[in-house]
């Protein structure tokens, strides 16, 4: 990606504190082989893209957006690349940095050729020491890669523990003397069995069912219930046992 000659000016600007906020992305089909800083917009648009991301690195900012294929009317050959910024003198907005590909590029499908739902665009550009970067972020994107999930994880707090099992004893460690309500992650290395009990770094502790039930109550209750059903099962045996005492008795009474 080029920075125009507009977004250089752009940037500039942004250094007195005004700031740069980003709009939207473009995909375009036009093969260009001119000056990339002289372009002022998309030569050929065919697609706008909502901002769906956007993550700050130094002096380098990358934004993603998702391309939903059943809003690509008719294919078409993707050459063109354009990032937009707000003009802060009000109108349209300005072409901040542009690609092309040329004579190359890779064919978009329209909405009845896709065998795919959607496809990540993602793209850095420099934004020198600009302290205010902002954007307009559609939130509507459904991919996610592994390092930005990570990021989440950590940034909730979750605790990633080890697991290993022996014995009956689930050992988990990594706890690093937090203490409190703590969430915890952790990759099973063996099979739970009922009965098994856990340690966090050494420490025992109880494991409760997802309803909150203590394993142990609800272990109670269902052999509770086991007793129950077996002393009813007993009574009815009982019960009938009688009723042919009784008939019989009333035989025997009959044949006097």
């Amino acid at each position: 990606m080029t920075i125009t000659d507009a977004g250089l000016s752009l940037l500039a600007e942004s250094m007195t504190g005004e700031g740069l906020h980003f709009t939207k992305m473009e995909m375009g089909d036009a093969a260009y082989s001119g000056n990339l800083a002289a372009v002022t917009a998309v030569v050929s648009p065919k697609c706008e893209l909502e901002l769906s991301h956007m993550a700050r690195s130094g002096d380098q900012v990358t934004f993603k957006s998702v391309l939903a294929f059943r809003e690509v009317e008719t294919g078409f050959t993707w050459r063109e690349l354009g990032l937009y910024a707000q003009n802060p003198d009000g109108g349209a907005d300005i072409l901040y940095a542009y690609g092309n590909a040329g004579e190359e590029g890779d064919y978009i499908p329209g909405a009845t050729e896709a065998t795919l739902n959607e496809r990540v665009i993602q793209l850095t550009v420099a934004v020198a020491s600009t302290p205010n970067i902002t954007a307009e972020l559609s939130g509507s994107g459904i991919f996610i890669e592994y390092s930005e999930l990570e990021a989440a994880i950590e940034e909730l707090g979750v605790v990633t523990l080890t697991h290993a099992k022996e014995g009956t004893v689930h050992k988990l460690t990594g706890l690093g003397g937090q203490t409190g309500l703590l969430m915890g992650r952790f990759k099973a290395a063996a099979d739970f069995e009922e009965g098994d009990t856990f340690t966090i770094d050494g420490t025992s502790y109880t494991a409760r069912q997802e309803n909150g039930e203590l394993r142990e109550k609800l272990s109670q209750a269902e052999q509770q219930c086991s007793a129950d059903g077996e002393a009813a099962r007993r009574m009815e045996e009982e019960l009938a046992q009688a009723r042919q005492e009784a008939e019989q008795l009333r035989a025997r009474l009959g044949a006097a």
